[in-house]
């Protein structure tokens, strides 16, 4: 990767749920790092079971 961090659009074909990326547009320098998606994930999980818990629970049998 050339710049880390300063993606512009990626060429895609298709239009609505069918885009996907356009592999004839893209440099041969075109790369995708992954390398921190298990500990983004791993940490969004988290955050939402730490808000899950600090939200009171409600009964809904009123």
């Amino acid at each position: 990767m050339k710049h880390p961090g300063t993606a512009g659009s990626m060429p895609v074909k298709g239009t609505t749920c069918g885009i996907r990326p356009d592999l004839d547009e893209m440099s041969q320098d075109t790369g995708f790092d992954f390398s921190e998606a298990k500990a983004m994930l791993e940490k969004e999980n988290q955050d939402k079971k730490d808000n899950e818990k600090a939200e009171p629970k409600t009964d809904s049998k009123e």
